[in-house]
């Protein structure tokens, strides 16, 4: 009951007992954090990576090559992580 895309309503919040509440607002806090930490580091990266990548004598092509194929493996194997996620399911 944790995970439902049910809405919650005032009586189904009532009904949970406390436990079970704060379990939800653990993960809710958990999600959060990944959420924003997750595109810091590919912040942080492109900060300082091009600076780095020209000192060494890498070209801007090659960079943007870098940072390209980066964010086109991210899109090809997400799906790919929630499909083995669902397939595995969650450990309790």
């Amino acid at each position: 009951r944790l995970l439902t895309m049910e809405p919650l309503t005032d009586a189904s919040v009532k009904e949970e007992s406390p436990p079970a509440l704060q379990k939800r607002n653990r993960i809710f806090a958990l999600i959060s954090i990944v959420h924003f930490f997750g595109p810091l580091s590919y912040t942080i990266l492109s900060v300082f990576f091009p600076k780095e990548a020209d000192d060494r004598g890498v070209d801007e092509v090659t960079v943007g090559w870098i940072f390209g194929v980066f964010e086109l493996t991210v899109v090809v194997f997400t799906p790919v992580a929630l499909a083995m996620i669902q397939r595995v399911g969650a450990r309790k």
